[in-house]
């Protein structure tokens, strides 16, 4: 073989291999995240910190609905240095398949809040009701068998003060029923949580009561919003030395579920506090709020549409916030050297001045709901090939209290899942689709090789060189030196391995998959309360919304 033609063997491989690697990194494992005493860990063993941002936008309703969305943000935000997305609100009936995928390619975790505008538990009338549950399982149904859900919220930020407190044993009721659903399915013990306000007068007196009591109705999971530390703050201006007093005797992992505060140029050193060596001893990281700019200015990368849609800019913020996230990587204790010491904490009593709930008192329970009848899942499939979907459990009068989710489900935890949770037909059409890529790159090569050949047969016999008896007037090529290329030139059609797409440019005009416009009439862009809210008529601090705008005052607390 001659030396060109080796060269041009090379650059074929070289080729091949540059398909391949997207495809590797593909299939690559991400590890589910489990709950041990007071700290997450990895399959390896490894304590998990959280290093997140609120993926929140004002329009809309479900972000993990556009995959092409997806795909361009997860490459922004594991460039950031994340590792954790917190999702407000989803629709539980849709197929995630491509944005967990897109985002799970990139060793990014998802944190599902289950409730949704129009099915929460309000601070105002609360109900823990049979629709509540459905949507609720059935978002869980969704998730479950993705190994980069981390965590799912019950609550954010209902339990605002004293009166409030009286909503809390809902929450437990719920933490009751989606356990023993979560237990009856055979998942993974995907953690339940609840999200507090940062309140001094209720924030520790909420964790002790969502953590105490009888394991089956305690949260798995608590995190804090908290927006005290601005600019060059410290720990004693801040108040997170009370905060960590308050919390490090906890039995369940704590968070900073929201963390920011939108100064004129955020250095994001609250961050670097709350990831550091003081606080990872009691806390698991934080979600820093929020991904996208929109009115209260607190995001870090800003869209060219207001539909949020298209490659977004990076801002100073973003920079700001890639820096930090770099400088402080928390390591944590192993989970064989860890030995949980923290007790469950006694439950606090209506004789205390800031709640009026009695630790016993008994969440409401559900007529008719049975989970007994909820059926196990033993595979986990994309809900995409199964359009039949499945029934979950009957009601009273055999109602079914689930439809329209997938009907063959599991993770760990007593029943079998595949060791990646990628779907089958995720599977294939990447295999189908490497396949695809080599064939295309080996033809090229040949071509290429081809093509050459040809060319140099012509510069040694010149115009009239003979071929097989035959002689062209435009030489071997039968056309001239582009001849030998356009006559092995395939014409596959459309949906071969071997076809491939022109690249498509993205459409200036882009319309989502959903959107939803929260709050009431006049109430303007969402900022935190408007996702949770029931009402169509509630003042800002009636809405128990994600993500609450944090308000800056006077000494830097809220």
């Amino acid at each position: 073989m001659s030396g060109r033609s080796r060269t041009a063997t090379g650059r074929a491989l070289a080729c091949c291999l540059a398909f391949l690697m997207p495809c590797l990194t593909l299939v690559e494992a991400i590890s589910p995240i489990s709950v041990k005493g007071a700290k997450l860990y990895d399959d390896e063993g490894n304590q998990f910190f959280i290093k997140g941002v609120t993926y929140v936008f004002t329009y809309i309703m479900d972000p993990l609905l556009d995959t092409s969305q997806c795909q361009i943000d997860a490459g922004l935000i594991r460039d950031l240095g994340a590792n954790t997305i917190r999702v407000y609100t989803v629709d539980g009936s849709q197929n995630h398949d491509g944005c967990m995928q897109a985002f799970r390619s990139q060793g990014i975790y998802v944190w599902v809040d289950l409730p949704s505008p129009t099915m929460s538990i309000s601070r105002i009338n609360p109900e823990w009701t049979m629709q509540q549950f459905s949507n609720w399982s059935a978002t869980i149904d969704a998730f479950a068998g993705y190994d980069n859900t981390l965590a799912f919220t019950i609550g954010n930020e209902v339990i605002v003060d004293t009166d409030t407190s009286v909503v809390a044993p809902y929450f437990k009721a719920a933490v009751r029923d989606l356990k023993a659903f979560r237990e009856q399915r055979g998942y993974r013990p995907i953690p339940l949580a609840y999200t507090a306000t940062d309140s001094v007068f209720v924030r520790k007196v909420t964790a002790e009561y969502f953590a105490c009591g009888d394991p089956s109705e305690a949260i798995e999971l608590f995190g804090v919003n908290v927006y005290s530390w601005c600019g060059q703050s410290d720990y004693y201006k801040s108040k997170f030395d009370e905060l960590y007093e308050e919390f490090q005797d906890m039995n369940i992992p704590l968070a900073f579920s929201e963390a920011g505060c939108n100064s004129e140029e955020r250095n994001f050193s609250e961050v670097a506090a709350m990831l550091g060596p003081v606080f990872q001893a009691v806390f698991s990281g934080s979600v820093v709020y929020a991904w996208a700019q929109e009115e209260n200015a607190y995001g870090i990368v800003e869209y060219p549409e207001s539909r949020h849609a298209g490659f977004p800019t990076t801002l100073r913020d973003y920079n700001a916030l890639s820096t930090v996230f770099a400088s402080v990587n928390p390591s944590g204790t192993p989970r064989a050297e860890y030995t949980p010491s923290n007790t469950a904490p006694a439950c606090p009593t209506s004789a205390e001045s800031e709640w009026l709930v009695a630790g016993d008192v008994s969440g409401p329970t559900i007529s008719g709901l049975d989970i007994d009848t909820v059926t196990a899942r033993t595979t986990i499939t994309s809900k995409a090939d199964d359009a039949t979907g499945a029934t979950v459990g009957t009601g009273p009068n055999g109602e079914p209290l689930i439809t329209g989710v997938s009907s063959t489900d599991n993770s760990r935890g007593g029943l079998e899942i595949a060791a990646d949770a990628i779907t089958t037909g995720a599977i294939v059409g990447i295999v189908v689709s490497c396949v695809g890529a080599v064939i295309f790159a080996a033809l090229a090569a040949f071509i290429i090789i081809r093509k050459r050949r040809r060319a140099r047969q012509q510069q040694e016999g010149g115009q009239g060189a003979e071929k097989g008896g035959f002689t062209s007037p435009y030489g071997a090529g039968g056309d001239g030196s582009a001849g030998a290329a356009e006559s092995l030139k395939p014409e596959l059609p459309a949906g071969s391995v071997g076809y491939v797409m022109p690249r498509q440019e993205l459409p200036t005009e882009h319309t989502t998959t959903a959107y939803h416009e929260y709050g009431p009439p006049g109430y303007g862009p969402p900022g935190p309360y408007s996702p949770y809210s029931n009402s169509q008529h509630m003042t800002p601090m009636e809405m128990e919304g994600s993500p609450r705008p944090p308000q800056q005052l006077p000494g830097g607390n809220r």
